[in-house]
């Protein structure tokens, strides 16, 4: 059990640092057609547009990805307190 909740931690963290990139890329227009770009919209996308349904972008500033950031953040420290008790 320890190990599938270790893999699941890691998966999230690297999960985590993929949408941080991905919000990073999406300031330069430069990167749009970047394939890597494409990937990064392709695994991060799907999750940030369900936030994005909630919380509308408000003058020009889009927030889901914030809010998808930390509710990444406490999966990860609710599955890191499990797995120590």
């Amino acid at each position: 059990m320890e190990l599938v909740i270790r893999f699941i931690i890691y998966f999230l963290v690297v999960y985590r640092y993929l949408i941080i990139a991905y919000v990073i890329m999406s300031w330069f227009p430069n990167f749009v057609g970047n394939p890597f770009h494409k990937f990064l919209f392709t695994v991060c996308e799907p999750y940030i547009q369900k936030f994005r349904r909630i919380i509308p972008p408000i003058a020009g500033l889009d927030f889901s990805p914030i809010v998808g950031f930390l509710l990444l953040n406490f999966a990860i420290s609710g599955l890191a307190s499990i797995q120590i008790a």
